[in-house]
């Protein structure tokens, strides 16, 4: 399994976060033209740094600058849209909306877990509400990468984890409980438990040689992590 693989037959949106101190990777870097790419306000910079052309630039431009926007191909092949600093929605969310309304459900946000804290919580905040728009998103930012599953309208209650190399994989609970976690094909299993959101139980799960792990929840919400050994 690619981890951040698009959905067959479905389009992949890319979002870039203006906090992507690792770039973007080169295996999304090579798909871009496949995808419908959308830089957060100063994603703009990592997207042009990497020879992406985004379809839309979407922020309240605090962190763009003029001189990354006269990079843009003329004629209005990307769609700029300035959003006013006093607003509601995070640039992020801001994003994901706009792609909502182009019909997406596939997303990668590359970038936005080592910057701010704040943003990086509001960030994985993005994958929950990607969960109630019954979509699917990773957050990729360097060696790690993470996303949620569970019940809600998303109902994505399971996933499957292809062995990653030098990787623990940790689950952790972000709704106050979570009914039925089943953890199977792993150095640590569990089989229909109770995770809570105030104890990080399921931390530095380890794959087991040529299997793949199999995680799932009856209710609630779990975020899936994984982040290098």
């Amino acid at each position: 399994m690619w981890y951040y693989s698009r959905m067959d037959s479905e389009k992949r949106c890319v979002i870039i976060s203006s906090c992507a101190p690792c770039g973007i990777p080169a295996d999304i870097v090579a798909s871009s033209h496949e995808a419908f790419v959308i830089c957060a306000d100063g994603g703009l910079s990592h997207a042009i740094a990497a020879g992406v052309t985004p379809d839309v630039v979407i922020g309240d431009f605090d962190s763009v600058s003029e001189d990354d926007l006269s990079r843009l191909p003329d004629g209005g092949a990307v769609e700029i849209i300035r959003l006013c600093p006093e607003k509601d929605d995070t640039d992020m969310i801001a994003a994901v909306k706009h792609a909502l309304s182009k019909g997406l459900s596939d997303f990668v946000i590359v970038g936005g877990l080592s910057g701010r804290f704040d943003h990086s919580v509001g960030n994985v905040q993005a994958l929950s509400f990607m969960l109630d728009m019954k979509c699917r998103g990773w957050i990729i930012d360097g060696a790690n990468r993470c996303t949620m599953i569970g019940s809600g309208r998303g109902g994505a209650g399971k996933i499957k984890l292809d062995p990653l190399p030098s990787h623990y994989f940790s689950v952790l609970s972000y709704t106050e409980r979570s009914d039925g976690v089943t953890i199977r094909n792993a150095k640590y299993e569990t089989e229909k438990i109770v995770f809570t959101h105030s104890y990080p139980r399921g931390v530095s799960n380890e794959f087991l040689e040529g299997k793949s792990a199999e995680i799932s929840v009856d209710g609630g919400r779990l975020l899936v992590i994984l982040s290098p050994i």
